[in-house]
């Protein structure tokens, strides 16, 4: 308890760094950035106890929300920083999408209307516009925002793995403590958002289904609704793993088929007014620009990148149809295996210094956790034959977003495109290590999820 009350005065601390932020980056009211502090850290203790409102020992809601308030707390730290400085327009290393999309939430509150930019996805523009200017436009509205829906997306994978062994719940929180997620979440990226919707649409989907939950359905809807308009084309993978949940698992087969008709209908719907509407990319957008990848010309043109003369980036670009079937396959691992900077280079790879708010280095530690998890990771796809129909669909969902974050990518490979999926393979890492060690515990294995 007295951790806690410890990291909270850090956190206040670290608070006041954000209120000193160059002008031209905050219209809110420093009473207002202070009374969202305060709701964050009440209504993240609030949505712990209430989530786990049916435990009663109360050291794993204790831990969830320490776990929580260390990583809220590095956030605010970072983004004073390594950030802010960043975020004003024309400053070193301006152009990062995230750095664009705060820029142009900031520009149309300000001057209303719609901005006239070459913009990829409008659709999360919005998304923190919105907020911004219910609040004020400040770079801690989006970590606020961050921080509460990873929070929630974490208590809802981790619920839903172990909902009958509580005890190793708790555990779920450390992935609040994975670089990535701390530095994401202090900024206004897609990626963070695209992280949650997923995660919260795949499990609550399946709950749902499971127990005839009506409001779990509902949101699950809402989070596919926001996934889709955030980023359409991750929206795919959810879309084919339900259909194909509906389409094998179904008892009766012809609701499942009603129910497949609806969701394409849905997602034809939802596709037609994003487009009239002009907040996000289209899904023939989509098409074209990845077939545009395919011509060499056009693909020349866009070699603009500074890649070294060992690069893997270079090595694995398709120029072709040909390539892009032989490096989508090799292109996923590429963003959980360390490349050859961590033998050469390993401290000057795992640094904090770089350009654009040091990116890299928190993304490269990211990635040394991943690779080391590769083993549990395999053991428990391994043992696929024996899940449950809810476990199954799991793993296919990540399967799919592993294989379209590293086959449809741009020409350049980016660690932060792969966040969307951290949620899940951190979880199925932790699934594999638990049931391995009641397994050899003779104990039961914990409650499969169907």
């Amino acid at each position: 308890m007295y951790s806690i009350i410890v990291i909270i005065i850090l956190s206040f601390l670290c608070f006041a760094l954000n209120l000193d932020v160059e002008r031209g980056l905050s219209t809110a009211s420093h009473i207002v950035l202070y009374g969202c502090h305060v709701g964050v850290l009440l209504s993240s203790a609030l949505l712990i106890f209430f989530y786990f409102r049916k435990i009663r020992t109360i050291n794993i809601k204790l831990k969830y929300y320490r776990f929580f308030l260390i990583s809220y707390t590095a956030s605010l730290y970072f983004l004073h920083t390594i950030w802010s400085p960043y975020l004003l327009y024309g400053s070193k290393g301006w152009g990062f999408d995230p750095q664009r999309y705060y820029y142009y939430a900031s520009e149309m509150i300000r001057y209303g209307g719609t901005l006239d930019y070459d913009l990829n996805g409008w659709g999360v523009v919005y998304f923190y516009k919105y907020p911004m200017q219910l609040i004020g436009t400040d770079p801690m509205i989006p970590l606020f925002l961050n921080s509460i829906l990873t929070l929630y997306a974490i208590l809802v994978v981790s619920h839903f793995f172990f909902k009958n062994n509580t005890k190793h719940l708790y555990y779920f929180s450390l992935i609040l403590l994975l670089p990535e997620v701390i530095y994401f979440n202090f900024m206004s990226s897609r990626e963070i958002p695209c992280m949650v919707f997923m995660t919260i649409c795949l499990c609550k989907a399946i709950s749902g289904y499971q127990y005839k939950s009506k409001i779990d359905i509902v949101i699950s809807f809402i989070a596919f609704v926001f996934l889709y308009i955030i980023r359409p084309t991750m929206a795919l993978p959810i879309i084919m793993g339900i259909i194909i949940y509906l389409g094998f698992n179904a008892k009766n087969k012809f609701p499942a088929i009603i129910g497949i008709v609806a969701i394409l209908a849905l997602t034809y719907v939802v596709n037609a007014a994003s487009e009239n509407l002009d907040i996000t990319e289209s899904t023939t957008d989509v098409v074209s620009s990845t077939q545009d990848r395919f011509d060499v010309e056009n693909q020349e043109e866009r070699e603009y990148f500074n890649y070294s003369s060992n690069s893997i980036a270079r090595l694995l670009t398709p120029h072709n149809y040909f390539e892009f079937i032989v490096f989508g396959l090799i292109r996923p691992f590429v963003y959980i295996c360390i490349t050859p900077s961590f033998i050469r280079s390993p401290f000057k790879t795992l640094s904090l210094e770089g350009d654009v708010g040091q990116c890299d280095g928190f993304s490269a530690w990211t990635t040394l956790f991943m690779f080391l998890l590769i083993p549990l990771i395999y053991k428990t796809l391994k043992r696929y034959k024996s899940y449950g129909k809810n476990m199954k669909i799991v793993i296919c969902v990540f399967a799919s977003f592993f294989i379209v974050v590293g086959m449809f990518n741009t020409s350049f490979i980016h660690p932060r495109y792969r966040l969307v999926y951290d949620l899940l393979y951190f979880s199925l890492a932790y699934y594999g290590f638990v049931n391995r060690k009641l397994l050899n515990d003779n104990k039961k294995t914990p409650a499969d999820i169907g």
